[in-house]
């Protein structure tokens, strides 16, 4: 039964890691624009929404899953504010620099990065969404057994955690083999699928 928890898990973390969404866009973003460390950071920050969003979805997951299915205005002002950043990633000026050593942020750049990741993740209502079903799927089938959970989301985190590193390390690896232009529709590219995303979440409000 471990092994088949963490096989579960290890899947559930492959899955998240690879789906493109808006922290996918934006992940990439950074590590091309500011390095490797800004990336991790902001990712520290959108890892941390995500196990707060787990633990409120265990805390409460039937209520969150009412409250969220039943109100449109969770997707309309989520999906805006996706569209938002997305539009101004794409009209920002393009600014290139080949790295020559490692940029290390500052204290209240690193503050700033890990609030934006965890800002742009908890906007997403289909990020509350998604792990309040997770939960309950899980949940129904174990009996909500702590140590179960713990097995089950630790493998998910951790399999989740390292393929975010190969992005954020191949971006930057794209960094410094391509032309300044390149770069520059690859950015305009990760904004657009930004907005793309955003409208998504947006129409999913509407209709």
């Amino acid at each position: 039964m471990t092994v088949e928890l963490i096989l579960q898990g290890a899947l559930l973390g492959l899955l998240l890691a690879f789906l493109i969404g808006p922290v996918f866009f934006v992940l990439l973003d950074t590590s091309i624009s500011q390095g490797p460390l800004a990336a991790a950071i902001l990712d520290l920050g959108i890892l941390t929404s995500d196990f707060c969003c787990l633990i409120a979805a265990y805390l409460a997951s039937r209520q969150l899953e009412h409250l969220v299915q039943g109100n449109p205005w969770f997707f309309i002002i989520g999906g805006a504010a996706i569209v938002v950043y997305g539009v101004y990633l794409f009209v920002k000026p393009f600014k290139y620099q080949r790295p020559t050593v490692i940029h290390v942020p500052s204290t209240r750049k690193m503050f700033a990065l890990f609030t934006k990741g965890f800002l742009l993740n908890i906007v997403n209502p289909g990020v509350i969404l998604f792990w309040v079903t997770v939960v309950l799927l899980v949940g129904s089938r174990y009996d909500l057994q702590v140590r179960t959970l713990i097995l089950h989301f630790g493998a998910t985190f951790v399999f989740f955690i390292l393929p975010d590193i190969f992005k954020i390390l191949g971006a930057e690896r794209l960094k410094k083999i391509a032309r300044p232009r390149q770069v520059f529709h690859f950015q305009r590219a990760l904004a657009g699928g930004l907005i793309l995303w955003g409208l998504l979440v947006f129409l999913r409000g509407i209709w």
